[in-house]
């Protein structure tokens, strides 16, 4: 087996051993393949690879429009997909604090963005994009992500995990207001570092 591959199932075995309940049960996992999207849609998969922060829920959400609408929870291991129409979305993942990503996507286009955990007061997460740029955070072309693409579980949501999402919806659009403001703020730089570009798909 290579060592990515150990490197992951390590994290996944740490995640386990800790007790700690990366997910939701509420969501479920599904060994459906991933379907190429229609032309007319985009499709977008969250990844969350690193097992640090194992016990803390990773919620994404779409806040393109005034409505914010769940996506589902992302475990360690694991990946969400969601369809969108070509042109530019926003994106927020929360813990106890939240953070944001822009898509700028084309229809027929597959798209991934990271899950990436990061220490605050507690574990926070922010959505980072994999790009064609070999400079980039993550990278479409690097051994790292071919591994991640082929060892990752799909999860998808349930009616149980809407009904969780309906009861914390008050707090995700309290951490949506606070830390879009921040994000608004940053400079254009680096909020091109959190903004998946049409040449972005994993096709191109």
């Amino acid at each position: 087996m290579p060592a990515r591959h150990y490197a992951l199932a390590f994290s996944l075995f740490t995640a386990i051993a800790s007790g700690c309940a990366t997910h939701s049960g509420a969501m479920l996992e599904t060994d459906e393949p991933l379907a190429a999207p229609a032309d007319d849609e985009a499709k977008i998969v969250f990844m969350r690879p690193s097992s640090q922060g194992a016990g803390v829920r990773s919620h994404v959400y779409d806040t393109t429009s005034e409505d914010t609408v769940y996506l589902g929870t992302v475990p360690v291991g694991g990946q969400l997909t969601t369809t969108v129409d070509p042109g530019t979305h926003y994106f927020m993942v929360t813990s106890e604090a939240a953070d944001f990503m822009r898509a700028n996507v084309d229809g027929g286009e597959t798209y991934y963005a990271i899950v990436r955990p990061r220490w605050g007061f507690s574990v926070r997460f922010s959505l980072v994009p994999v790009k064609t740029d070999p400079d980039a955070r993550f990278y479409l072309g690097s051994d790292e992500f071919a591994a991640w693409r082929d060892e990752m579980q799909t999860v998808r949501l349930t009616p149980e995990a809407e009904e969780e999402a309906a009861a914390r919806m008050d707090r995700a659009n309290d951490l949506r207001e606070r830390y879009w403001e921040r994000w608004q703020d940053k400079p254009d730089a680096d909020k091109a570092k959190v903004t998946l570009q049409p040449t972005d798909a994993v096709s191109r």
